[in-house]
C-alpha cells in the first residue's frame, strides 16, 4: 500500500509550526511576570548568601587557572595502526 506524502508533508509543517506558537508574543512580557520577578529575586538573594559565606570562610573567588597537563607523545606501534591484521 503506498501512500502519499502529503499528509506526513502536513504533519511535518504542522508541528514545526508549534514552538512558534508557544512562545510569549513578547519577551519583554514574560520577563516581566510575577514569578520572573521572584526567580531573579531568589537568585540574587542566593547568590548574596554564597558570597557572605565565601567571605566568612576565607575562600578566594578569583582562584588562578590551573595549568593543563602536557600531552605525552607515545611511538606508535605498528599493530596499533588501523586495519592492521596480527600475524
Amino acid at each position: 500500500m503506498k501512500l502519499s506524502r502529503h499528509p506526513y508533508l502536513a504533519l511535518v509543517v504542522a508541528l514545526c509550526a508549534l514552538p512558534v506558537h508557544a512562545t510569549p508574543a513578547s519577551k519583554a512580557a514574560a520577563a516581566e511576570t510575577a514569578a520572573a520577578q521572584q526567580e531573579r529575586a531568589a537568585r540574587a538573594d542566593y547568590i548574596e548568601k554564597q558570597k557572605k559565606l565565601f567571605e566568612e570562610k576565607g575562600i578566594a573567588t578569583d582562584a588562578p587557572a590551573q595549568q593543563s597537563s602536557t600531552i605525552v607523545d607515545l611511538p606508535q606501534d605498528e599493530a596499533d595502526a588501523p586495519n592492521t591484521v596480527k600475524k
